[in-house]
């Protein structure tokens, strides 16, 4: 089976090394609605050139729209989509639901649906692909085997190496929250890389260090077994905010074992360690993991010392400052130990200086800032960058080589034909009507030196099967033929890919009509414990929410079914992977018949119930900014608005949405949903070889972090982790201006709260009673 390599491009550079060195593909972001706002900027001009250049090499061109889009961004974000797919841009890879919605009302438009929206089951990514998505890039947390489950029936692209984030993607709003900086806008603040310590409720801390932090993914190792055992379409490196070096080294090890296996030639123990090795060179973090594609590798698939580049371990400092080698180093390395780093300016073997020392050498370092003791990492690698950066020296170094039928007769214009066995086109070009020769003709060898000299981009010609009769022309003439055959070559293939959509935004898109709420407020409320239940129930409260799937629950569940008056309805875990469905399921089944609805941001579970009698309420983890994206959900009768929208972005939303949208107005916020378990690695002791204590069910853990603040951590049935933020969003008090905005639809989240508590929040939302000093959230701070 092909497969195919897909490369990040953040830089020229890259983009030329990534061709190079082999790419199938190469994914890029625009000058907007892109998820790595720090990438080079390339002006329209720069952008159509690249995209020609690598459809010359039959290189694909994705570029990554994938980014969380706001109701008064929709027709700019809409337009400059179409405006990309004209310049020939073979798919967008795209987060936002609304603008599928939109652009696959085109046949021509390819869409990738981004690992940002976080497709991790079989009828998850069906229910994309029923939705007009062409290919589904799968979250990061899956094994070998749920691959394998969902690309024999739908599409798939999948990560191979590079950074991980520790929450699933597109589900964290914790850099929002805390820094109105979105990690679904492509501006996140990575607190996930901050240092924490795991506690329980007594304070009892188990481990401190970088919690969060996973090490990069790398699968050189287990790639023969991922493409034996999957059907995947796409092979794709991580790293569009890093350098051209790290591109074409992982470019390079990659295409050379996809290669191997596809020829059937064996992969040995010392192609694995060699390819690591080069890997480690240019970025890891305290080395590599092969993230959940074997299973949960617990604290092997963290850096808990250091969150960032580590580099190669080059030996520990003496008493004397001398340091034994267990690597090369070179004059003008970058050397770190411990939070502090240096250049290598100078290298003492004995008294001699030398520019470069081998391992196993016993050397003095300077400067010499390190004391004994001291670890030594190789940061950068200058010898071995070096030689990675010929390969983005230069354009067109491969040749594409056409082949040629050239007509010369006297008295009859000259013909130049091209073609090749590579496309499924050919160009005639006619020249100058050739001359009758008076002393000397022109020579059949001269002729096709002539034809076969220079190139126009990546074309050349390299045979010629000539027609010729002895004549004369101006050798010019010969050049300008060549030269126009191959311009018109080149222009008739990337024209190809061009092309000339339209579309009226304003005529197709924008809502005609709009759904006049009722004057009664509506209030769905999620409850934890019986306490909190008791409460909600005693203050009048009828619409409950209620999960099921939570370890360590603290409520009756018997009890409250017992109750006739209710309207219950169940939320489901945000992940649930494809064999975990039936434990989910068989929890449900006990519930089912007396409830009214469910809460889910699933697609599987959407797909899953969007034929049945049961309302649907959109969690606000489906990350809901504008009004398409409430088109794209048919099935969901209630949208739970995004938390990470302001006052004014709600307000355009309401004024564009014929749905029925819910505001959270009260709760701790999940602000993060991972595979990864803080408390199953360090106090469970879980692994790959090791199954966990589930110390989660009889007690109560958070993470505490610089500034003291402790994040409840909550998991559920199928070992998923919720983190919530320490202090609750409360905007009772927006609940009049939020009315004005024809909205009347409320949720309130109770998730430690105590009766007490619980009380307080519903007294002072029964009698509009002002809250002082309390968190809001996004609501008055806009994310960026």
């Amino acid at each position: 089976m092909s497969v195919e390599l897909l490369a990040p491009v953040g830089n020229y550079e890259s983009f030329i090394g990534a061709i190079n060195e082999g790419a199938d593909a190469i994914y890029i972001g625009g000058n907007k609605f892109s998820a790595r706002a720090s990438c080079e900027n390339f002006s329209d001009i720069q952008f159509q050139n690249m995209i020609d250049y690598a459809h010359e090499y039959g290189v694909k061109f994705y570029v990554a729209f994938n980014t969380l889009i706001k109701q008064n961004e929709l027709k700019e974000a809409f337009e400059y989509g179409i405006k990309l797919y004209n310049m020939g841009v073979d798919a967008l890879i795209v987060q936002d639901t609304g603008l599928i919605n939109m652009f696959t009302k085109f046949k021509e438009c390819e869409v990738h649906a981004s690992t940002q929206l976080s497709i991790h089951n079989l009828k998850g990514a069906q229910y994309f692909e029923d939705q007009g998505v062409k290919r589904v890039v799968v979250s990061r947390e899956l094994s070998i085997e749920d691959i394998k489950i969902i690309s024999e029936k739908v599409e798939t692209e999948g990560f191979v190496h590079g950074s991980i984030c520790v929450s699933y993607s597109g589900q964290c709003t914790m850099s929002g929250l805390i820094a109105e900086r979105s990690g679904n806008r492509g501006r996140c603040a990575q607190p996930c890389r901050m240092e924490y310590s795991l506690i329980n409720k007594n304070g009892q801390e188990f481990k401190n260090g970088f919690l969060m932090s996973p090490k990069d993914l790398m699968t050189i190792n287990i790639l023969p077994k991922l493409l034996k055992e999957t059907k995947i379409k796409s092979l794709k490196i991580e790293g569009r905010m890093k350098r051209g070096e790290y591109v074409v080294n992982t470019v390079k090890a990659y295409r050379n074992f996809i290669d191997k296996i596809q020829k059937n030639i064996k992969i040995t123990k010392e192609d694995v360690k060699a390819k690591e090795e080069d890997l480690l060179r240019v970025f890891n973090r305290e080395g590599f993991t092969n993230g959940y594609m074997l299973g949960y590798e617990g604290e092997k698939f963290l850096s808990v010392n250091n969150p960032k580049n580590q580099g190669v371990y080059i030996g520990t400092a003496l008493q004397d400052g001398s340091v034994i080698l267990k690597a090369d180093v070179s004059l003008g390395d970058g050397i770190s130990f411990g939070d502090n780093g240096f250049i290598l300016t100078k290298i003492l073997n004995g008294k001699d200086k030398i520019s470069e020392a081998k391992s196993d050498m016993k050397v003095k370092l300077f400067p010499n800032k390190f004391s004994k003791g001291d670890r030594l990492f190789k940061t950068n690698d200058q010898k071995f960058e070096k030689e990675l950066r010929k390969s983005f020296e230069n354009e067109y170094v491969i040749k594409n080589y056409l082949k040629a039928r050239f007509e010369f007769i006297p008295n009859k214009p000259m013909v130049l034909e091209l073609f090749s066995e590579k496309y499924d086109f050919s160009v005639k070009v006619f020249g100058d009507v050739v001359e009758e020769f008076n002393n000397i003709p022109i020579s059949k060898e001269r002729l096709i030196e002539k034809i076969c000299k220079g190139r126009v981009g990546s074309f050349s010609i390299d045979s010629v099967e000539i027609f010729y009769e002895e004549g004369y022309i101006n050798i010019s003439k010969v050049n300008e033929i060549r030269r126009n055959a191959l311009n018109e070559f080149r222009e008739k293939l990337v024209n190809k890919f061009h092309k000339n959509l339209k579309y009226d935004f304003e005529e197709n898109f924008e809502s005609k009509t709009r759904i006049q709420n009722s004057d009664e407020e509506k209030y769905f409320v999620f409850v934890s414990t019986d306490d909190q239940f008791n409460v909600v129930y005693k203050k009048g409260f009828r619409n409950i929410i209620i999960s099921p799937f939570m370890y360590n629950r603290k409520i009756n569940f018997e009890k409250i079914l017992s109750f006739e008056d209710l309207n219950l309805y169940i939320k489901f875990p945000t992940i649930i992977k494809e064999y975990e469905f039936e434990k989910i399921f068989n929890v449900f089944q006990k519930f089912e018949k007396n409830i009214k609805g469910i809460m889910t941001s699933n697609a599987g579970i959407i797909k899953h119930f969007k034929n049945s009698n049961l309302e649907i309420i959109g969690d606000y983890k489906l990350n809901i900014f504008n009004s398409m994206a409430t088109k794209f959900y048919e099935e969901i009768n209630v949208f739970t608005v995004s938390i990470e929208l302001c006052e004014k972005e709600i307000e355009d939303l309401s004024k564009n949405s014929d749905k029925n949208l819910c505001m959270f107005v009260y709760g701790k916020p999940d602000v993060m949903v991972s595979e990864y378990c803080p408390i199953g690695t360090f106090v469970g002791k879980r692994s790959l070889n090791k199954n966990c204590s589930r110390p989660c069910i009889k007690d109560d853990f958070y993470l505490k972090d610089r500034k003291d603040n402790k994040l409840l951590l909550t998991t559920s049935i199928n070992c998923k982790v919720s983190t919530y933020k320490e202090e609750p969003i409360n905007l009772i008090n927006e609940i009049p201006n939020m009315r004005k905005n024809n909205i009347n639809i409320f949720r309130l989240d109770f998730i430690d709260e105590t009766y007490k508590q619980t009380e307080k929040i519903l007294d002072y939302l029964i009698h509009r009673k002002s809250f002082k000093n309390v968190f809001k959230g996004n609501y008055y701070k806009p994310v960026d």
